[in-house]
C-alpha cells in the first residue's frame, strides 16, 4: 500500500466521521453514552453537542486537507523533504489524537465506540510510523 492510498483512506474516514459529528452530533454522541445527560442538565448537554460539532468540523477539515495533499508524494519538486515534514506532522497529530482518545475511553466513554475511536487513531499512528521508518513512499 502506498502512502497516497493511506491518505485517501484516512481522508474518507475523517470526512465521513466529520460529517456525522457536524450534522448529527446528538446521534453521534449517543454512541458514546452522552444522550443520558439530556434529562439531567439540558444546558450542559447542548454545550457538549456544540463541542462535538466543532470536533466534527475539525475532522472534516482535516480529512479534506489529507485528500487534497495525497498527490504531494508523487508531484512535489522537494518530494523527500515535504514527505518527511508531512509525515512527522501526521505522526504528532495521531500521537495527540491517540492519547486523548485513550484517556477519554478510560475516564468518560467506556464504550465500544470509544474503543473503535482509539483503534482508528492508533492504527493510523502505526501506519505513519511505518512510512517514516521505511523512508520511501
Amino acid at each position: 500500500m502506498k502512502i497516497s492510498q493511506v491518505l485517501i483512506v484516512n481522508a474518507i474516514l475523517f470526512i465521513a466521521i466529520g460529517i456525522g459529528f457536524t450534522l448529527y452530533a446528538p446521534n453521534a454522541l449517543a454512541f458514546y453514552g452522552v444522550s443520558d445527560l439530556a434529562g439531567d442538565n439540558q444546558l450542559l448537554y447542548w454545550n457538549i453537542v456544540a463541542f462535538a460539532r466543532m470536533f466534527g468540523a475539525s475532522l472534516l477539515a482535516f480529512g479534506l486537507v489529507l485528500f487534497g495533499i495525497h498527490n504531494f508524494f508523487t508531484t512535489a519538486a522537494d518530494r523527500d523533504r515535504i514527505r518527511r515534514e508531512l509525515l512527522f506532522s501526521l505522526l504528532f497529530s495521531f500521537i495527540i489524537l491517540s492519547i486523548v482518545a485513550i484517556t477519554q475511553q478510560f475516564s468518560i466513554w467506556a464504550s465500544v465506540a470509544g474503543w473503535v475511536t482509539v483503534a482508528v487513531f492508533v492504527i493510523f499512528l502505526g501506519i505513519y510510523i511505518f512510512f517514516i521508518a521505511r523512508r520511501t513512499s
